[in-house]
């Protein structure tokens, strides 16, 4: 104690360099001791320093009580760092009675002096009404004060107040102006919103590398959210290289700081098998978890898991349940779903004025399959009445979205001339885009109107071009390679092609293929296989196998000679009005 200055002023000063590590090695303990011994002398600058110490705790042990002794008479004496932290203690109670009134008041008189931290709680205040009545300008006044001079969540605050139009008018670029600043001090919460605008185009042109730079930066700061949202530029590969599976990882990551918004994408990407093995149970998981917190999309895919089993027991009421659950907050593909569940009776019992009015919500919201559902119910009058004006208005905003279905039935209302002049040109425009995104039935439409030449030229090579080998066009393409215009005559490809849809008993490709095993075309010469195959269709009534299986056995070519037979089959084809077989039946036949 004999080494140390006697005067107060000097004690203040000690304190000070020691606390700082100033001439002397650092050394908060004694500078906290100094403080003490030169307040207690009379020293008030040592008043502040003291209290400061004990209310942050850091190097010496906190004490708020102490802490409030020493910035109340700090506080008196104007001093505006004290009067802030005072407010502070006041607002929360930290030493002191929790005394909104107080905390408004002190807040207020550091304000005034321009002290940063205390603008920012005071605005806080005045956003809150917490010791004066709520005022969202004034909260933006006080909020612009402290963040022109430079504090971080004072800006942060100012930007949100921008975006969201409260207590200002509503202003996206000045809300980019002020998180971009929070920004690049290292916000991270500043950070991971200006990435999302970048990514939204919100206040500032869309640009997906920018949005993907500050995300990643409040990511790489440890924020849940941030972390999420960059799983979601790496699921779409939106300014970085698409990977699945660090998006995954990142939604994991989400979940873990709780983040609880990550487990509808996690649990989207175990049920897709997107940058992780197909897991339908490890998704039930996180979407029922996000389902039960409200998340309606989640809501609706947990529906769709209950009605197919996946993940979970099949449960058509379940399924139901969370399906309308999620149609009437308002989700457009829960409603529309609903309607096409009501329309064919899925799980619930037909009510097609129940599949109508869903419908029309999901219309109403532009879903492009509920905007099909309804066309489709206008078109065949089912719970309204029929109304192909209406079906065709719905079918055009559906097919406009891409939606086949909706395409596929354009084209068969102009090939008709249902509420419209029948149009093939029309009609073949709308085929032709169904048939482009995988509908089976609209190649064959296409293939039957270019065959036809149905006001669009017939073009037997563009009707071939279409035609798939699908069990209802392979007759057709078939006939397309037998004959000698069109694609070019190919024996071997027709063979093929009628002997399939023979076998599923088309009776005209069965006479088609008798003919090319007869004659050897395409196929090596087997008059008893021909017989075969006339016989099949002579049997469904086909009057020209008829006729040709009685000149077989009329002549005995592949099978042994038998005029009783032969005059069998003459008879049944000249009953069916062939004009060859009448001649060629026997006297005694004809006159029966």
């Amino acid at each position: 104690s004999k080494e140390l200055p006697e005067r107060a002023s000097d004690l203040f000063l000690l304190g000070w360099m020691y606390q700082n590590g100033r001439g002397v090695k650092r050394d908060p303990v004694i500078a906290e001791s100094l403080y003490f011994l030169a307040a207690e002398d009379g020293c008030e600058d040592a008043q502040y320093p003291l209290g400061a110490m004990h209310y942050f705790g850091k190097d010496v042990e906190q004490d708020y009580q102490e802490a409030a002794y020493w910035l109340s008479l700090a506080a008196k004496r104007g001093i505006a760092e004290a009067q802030s932290l005072l407010g502070l203690m006041h607002c929360f109670g930290w030493g002191v009675p929790r005394n909104d009134e107080k905390a408004f008041n002190f807040c207020y008189l550091s304000a005034k002096q321009g002290n940063p931290d205390a603008q920012y709680h005071l605005a806080a205040l005045f956003y809150k009404g917490r010791g004066v009545s709520k005022d969202y300008e004034k909260a933006v006044k006080w909020y612009r004060l402290a963040a022109e001079q430079g504090h971080i969540e004072a800006r942060w605050e100012l930007a949100k107040m921008y975006d969201d139009g409260i207590g200002t008018p509503q202003d996206y670029k000045e809300a980019v102006r002020w998180y971009s600043l929070a920004a690049e001090q290292g916000h991270a919460e500043s950070q991971s919103t200006l990435g999302k605008l970048y990514y939204l185009g919100s206040g500032v042109e869309q640009d997906y590398e920018e949005a993907f730079k500050w995300v990643k930066l409040a990511s790489d700061q440890g924020l849940a959210k941030a972390h999420c949202n960059l799983g979601i530029l790496y699921e779409y590969g939106k300014g970085t290289k698409r990977d699945l599976n660090l998006a995954c990882r990142l939604y994991a990551l989400a979940i873990e700081g709780g983040f609880e918004e990550a487990q509808y994408n996690l649990g989207w990407m175990y049920y897709s098998g997107s940058g992780v093995e197909q897991d339908y149970q490890e998704a039930a998981k996180w979407i029922s978890l996000s389902a039960e917190r409200g998340i309606v999309g989640a809501q609706y895919l947990l529906g769709w898991m209950y009605n197919f089993g996946k993940g979970v027991p099949q449960n058509k009421e379940k399924a139901f349940n969370w399906c309308l659950l999620a149609a009437e907050q308002g989700y457009a593909d829960a409603q529309s779903h609903l309607g096409g569940m009501y329309r064919y009776g899925v799980g619930i019992a037909q009510d097609y004025k129940k599949a109508v009015s869903w419908s029309k919500l999901a219309v109403v919201q532009g879903t492009a399959s509920a905007q099909y559902v309804l066309g489709e119910m206008y078109h065949n009058g089912l719970g309204v009445p029929k109304d192909y004006k209406e079906a065709i208005k719905l079918y055009e905003l559906s097919a406009e979205q891409g939606e086949v279905n909706a395409q596929y039935s354009l084209g068969l209302v102009h090939q008709k001339g249902l509420g419209v002049k029948q149009n093939f040109q029309e009609a073949t425009k709308w085929f032709k885009l169904a048939a482009e995104k995988g509908d089976a039935r609209a190649p064959l439409n296409l293939g039957l109107i270019y065959q036809k030449g149905e006001k669009v030229g017939q073009d037997n090579q563009k009707a071939f071009s279409w035609y798939k080998p699908e069990e209802g066009t392979q007759f057709d393409i078939g006939f397309m390679c037998d004959s000698e215009d069109g694609v070019g005559q190919d024996y071997e490809e027709a063979f093929k092609w009628y002997r399939l849809s023979a076998e599923r008993d088309n009776v005209d490709a069965q006479y088609n293929l008798a003919k090319l095993y007869r004659y050897g075309k395409g196929v090596q010469q087997n008059s008893a296989k021909a017989i075969k195959w006339y016989r099949r269709a002579a049997e469904q009534g086909h009057a020209d196998a008829q006729y040709n299986l009685g000149l077989m056995y009329d002549f005995g070519e592949g099978v042994k000679q038998d005029l009783e037979e032969a005059g069998r089959w003459y008879s049944c084809a000249a009953e069916r009005g062939h004009a060859d077989a009448r001649f060629a039946m026997p006297e005694d036949n004809s006159q029966n």
